[in-house]
């Protein structure tokens, strides 16, 4: 993978290590973060939010067994937030279309937790 400042495609050159030629990816995981060659975080923001959307499920299909409002909240901050907030600093999203895609999954949970706690 190469990274580069330039929108036109840029040299490719042939990376080796101990006369052993390297493949070529066009992204990378590192520390949990999906790395893209055009530095952009599309695939990653795609990843965590199904993941993170995962985890919400699993939280309301359980919460029909407690429905207490701080045990919730806590199962939410631990098992979406997290997920959601991870490296942020990093893959912040700059376009609208990947900002709202994180936000749908906190504003699920926020109508849900006002339909279950009425």
């Amino acid at each position: 993978m190469t990274f580069t400042r330039s929108k036109k495609t840029c040299i490719i050159y042939e990376y080796s290590l101990d006369n052993n030629e390297l493949a070529r990816v066009h992204c990378k995981k590192d520390l949990g973060i999906l790395f893209q060659e055009n530095l952009k975080f599309d695939q990653h923001i795609d990843i965590i939010t199904k993941s993170a959307s995962r985890n919400l499920g699993l939280i309301l299909r359980h919460s029909k067994f407690f429905f207490d409002y701080d045990t919730i909240v806590t199962l939410y901050t631990a098992l979406v937030r997290s997920k959601l907030e991870y490296a942020c600093v990093i893959w912040a999203p700059t376009s609208d279309f990947l900002i709202k895609k994180i936000e749908k999954v906190q504003s699920d949970f926020s109508r849900v937790l006002q339909w279950i706690l009425s």
